[in-house]
This record gives structure tokens, sequence and C-alpha cells, in this order.
């Protein structure tokens, strides 16, 4: 997977070094990605930032090829948890989960052949999706209580994507026509199974369980936590994890200039 991702990294690097020539065009703006399917169990939505470079051929002005390249946030949760130990001790500390999404593809549009102030296209991406959470557990100073052994990457997982749909160019200048324009696009997209992390309610061990699998089919994720004062090392959940097959819709809102 870390092969690939460098691979389509080069492919955009030297998509937006070739921009610098005349008759490519650039995209750079805001994505709100939504879950579909089992993934709305996991999380809400992701905000992040979209650049795309794309060709545009001068025998065919309607086709354009290129990379596409994605960064976004699914979720910041910080969370107040009680832990309980077999001595019947509890220990209150806040848990803080960061998660993101970050997507790298390359992408075929092809627009209509003539030129409009308001022109429709259909576009496709494919690439590599990935999804990742860490974690930190902040020190409860409770000198009765616990503290956590372990703040790290909890999951990171890739998966390949599939991305169909269309959208709009507005101009924003028709005196130059096709050089400043709006870009809005809708996208389905689908992929392979992919592993993430959420932290859902989990404010105390009652609300975690007993640890087996949730109804929401989620699997739980614990960490360690040594006892201040008899040094015995226990685990507790702090986040679950989620396998679900990718899917989810997109709304992009960016601007293009053409070089």
């Amino acid at each position: 997977m870390k092969s690939i991702f460098t691979f389509l990294f080069v492919v955009f690097c030297t998509t937006s070094l070739l921009a610098q020539r005349r008759s490519w065009d650039v995209n750079v703006g805001y994505a709100l990605m939504l879950p579909q399917g089992n993934m709305k169990q996991g999380w809400n939505n992701a905000h992040g930032i979209t650049l795309s470079g794309l060709y545009a051929f001068r025998d065919l002005p309607f086709l354009r090829v290129g990379a596409n390249l994605q960064y976004g946030i699914y979720g910041y949760q910080r969370q107040q948890q009680e832990y309980r130990f077999p001595n019947s001790n509890t220990t209150i500390t806040q848990v803080q989960l960061s998660s993101s999404i970050a997507t790298l593809g390359g992408r075929v549009q092809v627009l209509y052949p003539k030129y409009l102030p308001v022109r429709p296209y259909v576009d496709i991406q494919s690439g590599m999706f990935g999804m990742f959470s860490s974690l930190y557990i902040e020190d409860p100073r409770d000198p009765f209580g616990c503290r956590a052994l372990e703040q790290r990457d909890i999951t990171s997982d890739v998966t390949w994507y599939t991305a169909a749909g269309g959208g709009v160019l507005i101009d924003m200048d028709k005196r130059t026509k096709d050089k400043h324009m709006l870009d809005i696009a809708f996208h389905y997209g689908f992929g392979g199974g992919i592993t993430y992390a959420n932290m859902g309610d989990l404010k105390s061990e009652h609300a975690v369980g007993n640890g087996h699998t949730g109804t929401n089919g989620a699997k739980p994720y614990t960490a360690r936590f040594v006892n201040v004062t008899t040094n015995e090392v226990h685990e507790h959940q702090v986040a679950e994890l989620f396998d679900h097959q990718l899917r989810y819709l997109q709304l992009a809102v960016t601007y293009r200039f053409r070089f």
C-alpha cells in the first residue's frame, strides 16, 4: 500500500509542477464528505481541502486528465472517561482522539464540448483512500488512581476507492473565458473494506460494556493503564474500531484557474 501511495504522490507532484505550463487547470477549495451505508455508524462527516491538477488537451478541449489530492478531519473528540479497578478505585481523565482522511488518485473529466458561462461536466476519480486516528490520554494526576502507559496512533488503514459524479463550472470573468471559474461538484464514492476509530459515547465503564463487539458492530480498542499505588497493569476500553466497506457522498466547492 505504501509503495502505491508513494507512486501516486509522485504523479501528483509531477502534475503540479507541469501545471506551470499553459493548458493546465488547477483546482483548490473545500470538500465535505458524508458517510453512507454502514459507515454512518462510525462517523458523521469530514471537512477538508481538495487540490487537483488537470491537463487540458489542445486537440480535445472537452477532456481533462490529471490527479487529485484531499485531506480532511472526520473526528476530533475530547471526552471525559471513568475507569474502575478491581479494588473499587476509580479514575476520571480526559481522552482525546484525532481522526483524519486522506485520498490520492487519478482523475478524468469530460466537459460539455462548447463554451458556456455555466458549463456542466462528468467526472471519475480512482486511487487510494486512507483513514488515520491518534489517541492522547491525559495524566489524571490522581495519587490513588492510574495513568496511561501508551499514547499512540491506534489505527491507520488504506484501501482503494472510485468516485463518480459531475458538476458545473461557473465562469467568474467572461472577458477571459475559462480562466477563472467556480467549480461545484458532487460525487458518490465506494471502495474496499477499511478500519477506522471513533469514541462514540464511552464516558464510563458502564457505557463501555464488557469489551465484546457492540450492537453497532464496533470492536473495543483498549489501552494499558498502571495503578500508581499497586503498580498493577490493567486494560480499559477508550475507543471503538469499525470495519466497513467504503461508501460516501462528497460535495466540493473549489476555485479553478487555468495556466
